[in-house]
Parts: structure tokens; sequence; C-alpha cells
């Protein structure tokens, strides 16, 4: 992403839009992954704490 931003050539002739929405995609699918490994853990979780309630 730092090339698409330092390069000039991709800014100019109303090509700002395209840059913004390469840096755009990359923070969604960012945050999209870390959403998702936080839902995955918060899920993990849940099980064990039922599974060691059914224990006792």
């Amino acid at each position: 992403m730092l090339y698409v931003l330092l390069d000039s050539t991709n800014i100019r002739y109303g090509n700002s839009l395209g840059v913004l929405f390469f840096g755009a995609i990359f923070v969604l699918s960012h945050v999209v992954i870390m959403g998702c490994i936080k839902l995955y853990n918060t899920s993990k979780l849940e099980k064990t704490i039922t599974s060691t309630d059914v224990q006792k």
C-alpha cells in the first residue's frame, strides 16, 4: 500500500478514488479478519465454560 500512495502517477488524472478504494479494502479486510478471530475465540470460550459446568 505504501508503494501505491508514494507513486505520484497513481493519484494523477482522477485515479485518487482508486487509491482510496484499495486503501479502504485493506483496512476493511483487517477489521473483518480480526472480528472473525474474536468471534471464534468467544465461541470457543463459551464452549469451554459450558463443558466444565456439565462436568461439575
